[in-house]
């Protein structure tokens, strides 16, 4: 089956840009998944309280909305037991790559994940990929440049979606990407 990966990257607290990338990702290009490639991967948790608020139609989020929210779910959990909320359903479509920026202890992390049916890597900065992640990914999807694009080396793609951090950065315009993989074939 065709899969629709939306990517993004190096958003670094711009979060507009991010709530409106996220906005087209889901609406305009319908994609089944968005990766934040890291360079401020902890917005994209910004973004799922944006979509909140957006859906419970207030600014304000205090105690007693969440309070409210509590009942909500529990009175949800007895009567829809199984059925996800739009919230959930949209969290679920994230993937994040954690790295330097997020404060980890740890150096940048690599997650290897299937992509239709190709197997991905998804990582911030591209100089950490070894002859490991080379000999058993395909798909190389990172952050880190903001120049977006493709590269082919030795029929490994190297797929990086630029990034979000304001209207153009080191002469780049912001941007992100959409990844569309069809069996045995995958298409930017």
């Amino acid at each position: 089956a065709d899969v629709k990966i939306g990517l993004v990257a190096d958003s670094h607290g711009n979060v507009d840009y991010l709530v409106l990338a996220a906005e087209r990702l889901v609406g305009q290009h319908a994609v089944d998944r968005i990766f934040h490639l890291g360079g401020g991967s902890r917005d994209v948790e910004e973004v799922i309280a944006f979509k909140k608020k957006m859906l419970r139609g207030t600014e304000e989020y205090g105690d007693d909305a969440f309070l409210a929210d509590v009942a909500d779910f529990l009175a949800a959990s007895n009567e829809q037991a199984g059925q996800p909320d739009e919230i959930s359903e949209f969290r679920k479509r994230w993937t994040v790559v954690h790295d330097d920026d997020d404060g980890a202890a740890s150096p940048g992390e690599k997650l290897v994940d299937m992509v239709g049916s190709h197997i991905a890597l998804a990582l911030h900065d591209p100089t950490r990929v070894d002859a490991d992640d080379l000999q058993n990914s395909v798909l190389i999807l990172h952050g880190k440049l903001s120049r977006h694009g493709v590269v082919e080396k030795k029929k490994r793609f190297f797929i990086c979606p630029g990034h979000l951090r304001d209207k153009e950065h080191d002469g780049q315009p912001a941007s992100f990407a959409v990844l569309e993989v069809i069996p045995k074939v995958a298409r930017v």
